[in-house]
This record gives C-alpha cells, sequence and structure tokens, in this order.
C-alpha cells in the first residue's frame, strides 16, 4: 500500500513543477529528483504495518504532508526554457 501511495503522490508531485531560478536540464533532473528521493525516504519511515484505524489515518495525514511538502519544493525549482511544455504537461 505504502508504495501505490508513494507513487500516486509523486505522480502528482512530478506534475507540479515550476517556480524558482532557471538551470540547466540537467541540473533542474538533479534537483527534482532529491527533492523526489528524499520524499520517498520519508515515505518509507511511514509506519503502516498492520495499522489500528486511528493510526492509519495518522498515516495518511502524514503521507499527505509528506506529499504536499515535496510539491511546495518541487514548485520552486523552475524548469530550463524548452522543458517547460513537458513539465507542464
Amino acid at each position: 500500500m505504502r508504495a501505490v501511495v508513494g507513487v500516486v503522490v509523486l505522480a502528482l508531485v512530478a506534475s507540479a513543477c515550476g517556480g524558482g531560478g532557471r538551470r540547466s536540464h540537467g541540473e533542474f533532473m538533479h534537483a527534482a529528483g532529491r527533492i523526489c528521493r528524499e520524499a520517498n525516504d520519508r515515505f518509507a519511515q511511514v509506519d503502516i504495518v498492520r495499522p489500528t484505524a486511528d493510526r492509519a489515518a495518522a498515516a495518511l495525514t502524514e503521507v499527505l504532508e509528506i506529499g504536499a511538502a515535496a510539491m511546495r519544493d518541487l514548485r520552486r525549482v523552475k524548469p530550463p526554457k524548452g522543458d517547460e511544455r513537458d513539465v507542464a504537461a
């Protein structure tokens, strides 16, 4: 389940890039990859093994907060000219 939630959140995160200073394509990919790796590391620490109802709700909240933080960070990474259409898609 954690993998599915992580993939969904990361798909949303990946589609929400923009803002910040211009970078080369490689710098952009490196910065975005770092943000996603950090989010994945945090997702992996969320305890969802046989959770109680209360713990499941807390875990979902935690996952949503991690995803929202990653989206905010990714929006600050402005894609290089020429990559803008691909990132906006």
